[in-house]
């Protein structure tokens, strides 16, 4: 409980910080959370979900806005027993952290989305990027959309082991409206 506190009592200071400070910070402390609970429950096995931006293994690889260490940076740094899952979506609407919807913005034609959604016309696409040949799409640099809007440029195998595509998104229905 004290170590919450103390989490809770650095988030409040990282608000007055710039936001790229406070991006830093706040993965940093979510990573010092995420530890203490794997050293506290060592025989356990963690599924963590966030957004992509977190969840990243070498998100300081990447380029484009706030490309500073994230949680997943810090994990694989530490342990080598994670799997990174991206999920990606190629169309529709999403809302932000407010509720506020918004539009998926069209994606260029050598993007992440386009390369994972041009193998089938499947609503759900999964793909592992165990295969290290150089030949496959997501060894090189591609174009994404940060949540849809915004673009990064990364190489998809170093930033997880496998992505998951979601053809047609919508936003949550607000359930206290």
């Amino acid at each position: 409980m004290l170590r919450a506190i103390e989490n809770r009592m650095n988030l409040l200071e990282l608000c007055l910080m710039n936001f790229n400070m406070y991006s830093y910070y706040r993965d940093k402390y979510m990573f010092e959370h995420l530890s203490f609970l794997v050293n506290k429950w060592p025989e356990e096995k963690f599924i963590i979900w966030a957004h992509n931006y977190h969840i990243r293994k070498n998100n300081s690889l990447s380029r484009g806005w706030l490309n500073q260490k994230s949680l997943g940076e810090f994990f694989s740094e530490r342990y080598n027993n994670s799997y990174h899952l991206g999920i990606y979506m190629k169309e529709g609407s999403a809302a932000n952290n407010k509720g506020k919807p918004y539009n998926i913005k069209s994606h260029s034609k050598n993007s992440l989305e386009n390369h994972l959604f041009s193998i089938n016309n499947y609503n759900i696409i999964f793909e592992s990027f165990k295969n290290k040949d150089p030949q496959k799409w997501y060894n090189h640099e591609q174009t994404e959309r940060e949540s849809g809007v915004d673009k990064r440029k990364l190489v998809p195998s170093q930033q997880y082991d496998g992505v998951i595509g979601i053809r047609h998104v919508t936003p949550a229905k607000d359930i206290y409206a």
